[in-house]
Parts: C-alpha cells; structure tokens; sequence
C-alpha cells in the first residue's frame, strides 16, 4: 500500500464531496459555543459566590484606586499593589475553588466529548465519500451508532498515556532518589518518555478509523488499530511523520497570519483544509487494508469555480428562504440578543472607575485587507458555532447570543467616547448584527429539531436535512459577513471624517 496513492485519493474524494464532509467539521466549531455556556454559568457562579462572601467589594475598591484600566492598551495596567494582592487572597476561599474548579473541569469534559462526537461524524462521512455513499445521511447515522465508542476511545488514550508516562515517571524519580547509579538510570530512562507518547499515539492512531470501517466498539478498534500497525509500520509511521508535519506546518502559517491579524484565517485554514484531508488519508488507508484494495471515490463534476458559485447561489437561496419563513426564531434571536445587551450595559455599571475601553486605541495600526479577512473568518465561525451548537436543545445558542449582547453593552457602557463607537459600529452593524441573529434563530431551529429527535417526533432523514439545510444556510451567511467585514474594514473607521462628522 503506498501512502502518495492516499494521498491522491484523499485529494480526489474532498474535492468530489467537500459539502458532504464539511458540515460535520463546522459541527465541530459547536464546542465553543458549549463551553461558553459553561463559563457564562461558571462567572455567574462566580460572581454570586465572590458577593455572598463579601470579597467583591473590596477587590473593586483596590482597583479603582489604581486608576482606569485601559483594557485596549496592556501598558497602562500598573503593577499589582499589596493591598489588590491582599483582597485577591481573601476571596479565594474553598467555595470559590470549588466552583472555579468545577467549571474547568466540566469546561474540559463537554469539549472532549462533543468533539468526540463530532468526530464520529466526520469519520463516517468521509468513508460515505470514499464509499460512493451519502455523506450526510452517513455522518448522522454514525453520530448514533459511535458517538459513544468515540468518547471510550478517548477515554482510553488518555488513560494509557498517563499510566504509561506516570509509571515512566516515577521509575525517574525513585531511580534517582537511590544514588549515584540510579540518578545515571534516570538519566537514561528520560528519552523514553517521549518514545512512550509516541508508542501510545501510534497504537491508537487508526482506531477510530477501526470503528466506522469495521463496525467495532472502542476496545476492538484498539486491537484493529495495533493490527493495521504490525501489518503496515511503514504506512502507519509515515502517515504519522506527515500528520506532524501538516500540523506543524498549519501552525507556522496561523502564527505568521496572526501576527498580520488575521488569526480566525489560520483556524479556518485548519478546519475546512489540513484537518478534513488528514482524516481522507488515514480513512483511505484503513480502508485499503480492511478491503485489500484502496478506495475509489468518483471525481469532482465541473471546474471548482463553477461548483463554488453553485454552492454560493444554493447558500444565498437557502438564507433567504430560512429568513422569510422563520420571523418568529429571528424576532426571538434578536431579544435574546437584546436582552444580553441590556444586561451587559447594567452589569458593566459596576466597574465604571475600573475599565475602561477605546476604540481609538483598537484602530491603531488598522489595516483594512488583513481586518477584512480576519473579521469575516471570526464572525463567520462565531456564527457557525451559534448555529450548530443549537443541536443541543438550542442552549449553548441561547449562551451565545447573550454572551454577544453582553460584551457589546458592556463594551459600550465603558468606553471613553461613546458617540466615536457608535459612529464606527453603525454602518457593518446593520449588517453584521443581524447576521448573528439569524445564526442565532438558525441556531433555535435545529434546537428544536434535536428536541424532536430526542423525543421520537424526528428520524434519522429529518436530523440529516437539518444537518444539510443548515450548511448551505451558514454558506449564505459567509456571504453576509463578508460584506460587513467590508464595511467594518473598509468604511467604519474613515467615514465619518470624510463626511465631517
């Protein structure tokens, strides 16, 4: 089997399906919006907790008598003072520990397993591609079948990897306790902390590839992974070596666009390019193995311009559509978001002497082409996230649309110059504004259709067709977002002197 024939494969079958495969990858980006939710409730928690006990006050007094703080400017944050450190340390108290402790650890909980979950579908849809199957209707029929088996496989690596590199571990350090010849035998066994990451990483690498092409459960697809290795270490290694290198290289790129500003692009880059190729190659060789032969996807009809415009006229048709038969969800969005406002402006009334923000400080060294790209890439996968975090009951959608609001007012509340922000936001925010509304209603939607689901009012076909009809939406929305970036970028900063204003 050669890996350069993945390879190629991978690259024919995305290009074929990439609509069948990339849903269940923005179905991924939903974990922000669930671990949002999480933080909204753990700050309020928090908050609540730090005002029962008496600590909020005095760590306010400490901070306004520092002065304003500039949260747009980190060079006007003075040294911490004895008396702030002082008030800090008397707020944290076992009952602040345990709430802060229990939002982190459910925070890292609900993203594992709701990225597990989302890679279920991933995995089955590009095996429905490399099949010749429906790739939709696969990833939701594999969410069902494996979510489950996903979670354990991740629960397993992680407790492999921490027994083995413990044990490695604490051989170091008794070895090293007992002498001279001991400190020289930990000194040798360090290397093999990393050859024992490594060893764990390998024997796992191919198991959730196990599970969809097999059929099996998590502790066989372990078993059918360190099969594939001993059958193909050349193969396996290699797909490794080109994981890491893909992944290093992904890095290197987000880190040079970051420091262009446009930091959103990078991720992007990652979700919709390195990330869905990289599960093609792995899946197209397991396949090859469990089959004798590699796959053959059908090839792409039609130029890839000529299938982008398709699919961007099918995502502006599909926004409109959703938008005129849904004014309910948009007008229910649009409160909750409104609602969030509200609460941001009252709650930022309580740090008036504290923060204070500038939005003549966030232009500085404003460059429109690089704001452009990164502002529609953000708002886009904000969006993304609002909407399909809705399958959950639509609650991290509601957790969203009020962290929105609530940032906006609060932004709004503490800035110097009020009349400036309005000024800047008012034209991209007629745009943008209510882009993430619609997300948000979007969002509400498929909340419903998860209900329905959960509770046998839906099937398998209804959940794919939400799951279908909501990309093609969000592909609309791109197009929305694009254009207030535009504007955000191109016109908000400059108009209003322009015009005199």
């Amino acid at each position: 089997m050669r890996i350069d024939d993945a390879v190629g494969i991978a690259v024919r079958g995305y290009r074929s399906r990439p609509s069948g495969v990339l849903p269940y990858y923005l179905l991924g980006t939903s974990t922000a919006a669930v671990t949002q939710t999480i933080w909204l409730i753990g700050v309020t928690a928090t908050y609540f907790t730090l005002s029962a006990q008496g600590t909020l006050a005095p760590i306010l007094t400490e901070l306004r008598a520092l002065g304003p703080l500039q949260i747009d400017d980190p060079t006007t944050f003075p040294d911490s003072t004895d008396a702030l450190v002082t008030a800090f340390e008397a707020a944290v108290t076992p009952t602040l520990i345990a709430v802060v402790g229990a939002t982190v650890v459910l925070s890292v909980v609900v993203t594992l397993a709701v990225t597990a979950t989302a890679a279920a579908g991933q995995v089955h849809a590009v095996h429905a591609v490399l099949d010749g199957r429906e790739p939709i209707r696969a990833g939701v029929d594999g969410i069902l079948r494996d979510a489950v088996s996903f979670v354990a496989l991740l629960v397993l690596q992680a407790i492999a990897m921490l027994a083995v590199v413990g044990l490695l571990l604490a051989g170091i350090v008794a070895a090293a306790a007992t002498g001279p010849a001991g400190t020289l035998l930990a000194i040798v066994l360090v290397p093999a902390v990393p050859l024992a990451v490594l060893t764990v990483r390998l024997a796992f690498l191919f198991a959730r590839q196990a599970v969809v092409v097999d059929g099996v459960g998590a502790l066989a697809g372990v078993r059918h992974s360190l099969g594939y290795l001993r059958t193909n270490p050349v193969d396996a290694i290699i797909f490794l070596i080109l994981s890491v290198v893909t992944l290093i290289a992904l890095g290197v790129v987000t880190t040079m666009l970051s420091a262009v500003g446009m930091s959103a692009v990078g991720s992007l880059v990652g979700l919709a390019v390195a990330f869905p190729l990289l599960t093609f190659v792995k899946t197209a060789l397991y396949v090859g193995h469990a089959d004798g032969e590699l796959p053959a996807p059908p090839a792409a009809a039609g130029t890839a311009a000529s299938r982008l415009d398709a699919e961007l006229r099918a995502g502006a048709a599909a926004l409109g559509r959703f938008v005129s038969s849904r004014p309910l969800l948009q007008a229910a969005s649009g409160a909750v978001f409104a609602l969030g406002g509200a609460l941001g402006w009252r709650a930022a009334a309580g740090v008036d002497g504290v923060l204070e923000a500038s939005i003549a400080a966030r232009l500085a060294g404003w460059f429109p082409p690089t704001a452009m790209a990164n502002l529609a890439a953000n708002n886009w996968q904000v969006g993304v996230a609002q909407a399909y975090g809705g399958f959950l009951g639509g609650i991290p959608t509601l957790a969203s649309l009020l962290f929105n609001g609530i940032s906006l007012g609060a932004i709004a509340r503490i800035e110097v110059d009020p009349i400036a922000l309005l000024t800047f936001v008012a034209p991209h925010g007629v745009v943008e504004i209510p882009g993430l509304i619609v997300a948000g209603a979007l969002g509400l939607h498929l909340g419903g259709v998860g209900v329905r689901a959960a509770t046998g009012g839906a099937d398998r076909a209804d959940l794919a067709a939400a799951v279908g009809r909501a990309y093609r939406i969000l592909i609309g929305l791109a197009l929305v977002f694009l254009v207030a970036a535009a504007i955000e970028a191109f016109v908000s900063p400059y108009y209003a002197d322009l015009l005199g204003l």
